[in-house]
Order: structure tokens, then C-alpha cells, then sequence
């Protein structure tokens, strides 16, 4: 997701910040009838369960204009079916119920990226085989640090939809029907949840997040060592990990 070659420690691409907030769409998400968040959040950012997609191909490095080292998910992408609910009054002396229906309150996360081949990448960009294994590395960081957060926001929301899915599972608080069934989405708290998983996913997935800024400070990231000649062709950019090319 974003990362650039490096010289000397430094991006040789600028890397353009991605603010967190409104324009990322949680404002002008769709809404159910019960103002949960539904349908897919997606991002332009080339950054029930989680899918780890792996690496899916290969492809023409993107400093060389391709879609090779990048992440096949905007950070933040989830897929949702907001939850709905139902209940029930009070039958007797008991409290009102509330469930949440069934095939609903889903939030799908899944993540995959392209790596790049090795050798000619374009006609500036020569990648070595260490470089290439060292990108894919480097895109799977970000699939796990996806993973860490969803496990983190996602999997308690889950849980939370989980004990109370279905008639069968009541929710037993409140005077009313209406009553139980704002209780439940108080307790569910899905629009925040939602929104919190894709601000941190963001924040850490992002170009320059907090990914890309600890990886880059790993002894093995790759780097772009400028001009140098391969088999007789001459590269504007020859792109490997430490110690790079012999003189």
C-alpha cells in the first residue's frame, strides 16, 4: 500500500497524505432504516469474517506506471449488511425483547495484494529477487496489520451481534418493543465500530502510515540503488536490499 523505493533512507516518490475523516465516506455511507451503516465502504487509497487473499499475480511495478506492489484493497474497504432488528412487548410482568434478524449485521474484511516480477520492470526499473520477495513481505505486513484491527474491532462486534441473533436469542431490556430495540443497537454500537476500524485501518495501512514508517526502518527494506547496468542494459533505477548491487 503506497510504498516507495528508498535512497539513503529517504521515499523517492513523495508521499501524498490521506486525511482521515468525512471524505473517506462514513458520512455519505447508505444507512437501513435503523441508521446502520450498510453496503460496502470502499477507498481510493491504494492501500463476518477476514479474508486473507494473499498475493494474487504480479504485475508491472507501479513507480513504472503498473499495479505491482500495491494492496488490491483501498484502506478501510469493508463490506457490510448492517444489522436489523425486531422484538417483541412484554408479555406479563417480563421486559420487552429485541433481536437482531437474521442474515443481517455482517462485516466482511478482505485484503490481497500484487506483487511485481523479477528482472525488467518497465524500462527504467530493474527489481532483484531478493527485492521482489522483500515487497511481497512488505504488502502481506500490511494485510496483517489489517487483520490485527479487524481482530480488534470487528471480531467483538461479532460477538456482540452474535448473542443476540435471531428471536431465539432475545435481548430482555426495556419497557417496550421500540424500547428493547434501541437498547440492543446501543449495545451493538456498529456505526462506531465501523468507523473506527476504517479510520485505524487508514492511519496504519495509509502511504507513510504507521506500517509503511516501521517497516522502512528494518534492516532488509529494499532500496533503490540509481543507475546501474544488467547483462548489458542500463536501469535508471536498480531496486534491491541491503548491501545492493557489487561496484
Amino acid at each position: 500500500m503506497g510504498n516507495q523505493p528508498l535512497v539513503d533512507g529517504e521515499p523517492v516518490e513523495p508521499i501524498e497524505p490521506v486525511e482521515i475523516g468525512p471524505e473517506l465516506g462514513l458520512d455519505t455511507a447508505e444507512r437501513n432504516e435503523f441508521g446502520e451503516i450498510d453496503g460496502d465502504l470502499t477507498s481510493s487509497v491504494q492501500a463476518e469474517a477476514f479474508l486473507n487473499g494473499g498475493k494474487t499475480g504480479t504485475a508491472l511495478v507501479h513507480w513504472a506506471g503498473g499495479m505491482g506492489a500495491k494492496n488490491n484493497q483501498g484502506v478501510g474497504d469493508i463490506a457490510l449488511v448492517a444489522p436489523a432488528y425486531d422484538g417483541a412487548e412484554p408479555a406479563g410482568p417480563g421486559p420487552a425483547q429485541a433481536w437482531v434478524t437474521t442474515g443481517s449485521g455482517t462485516a466482511k474484511v478482505t485484503r490481497s495484494y500484487t506483487g511485481v516480477p523479477t528482472g525488467a520492470n518497465g524500462d527504467f526499473y530493474y527489481i532483484t529477487a531478493k527485492a521482489a520477495a522483500r515487497i511481497d513481505t512488505h504488502e502481506e505486513r500490511h494485510i496483517g496489520s489489517t487483520r490485527g484491527i479487524h481482530d480488534a474491532r470487528i471480531l467483538p462486534l461479532e460477538q456482540r451481534i452474535g448473542l443476540y441473533l435471531g428471536p431465539d436469542k432475545p435481548f430482555k431490556h426495556g419497557t417496550s418493543k421500540a424500547d428493547a430495540i434501541d437498547r440492543l443497537q446501543r449495545h451493538v454500537d456498529w456505526n462506531k465500530t465501523i468507523e473506527q476500524f476504517k479510520q485505524e485501518d487508514t492511519a496504519a495501512n495509509k502511504p507513510g502510515g504507521a506500517t509503511d514508517t516501521a517497516d522502512k526502518t528494518t534492516p532488509d527494506f529494499y532500496h533503490d540503488y540509481k543507475a546501474h547496468v544488467v547483462a548489458g542494459t542500463g536501469y535508471a533505477h536498480y531496486i534491491d536490499t541491503p548491501p545492493g548491487p557489487p561496484p
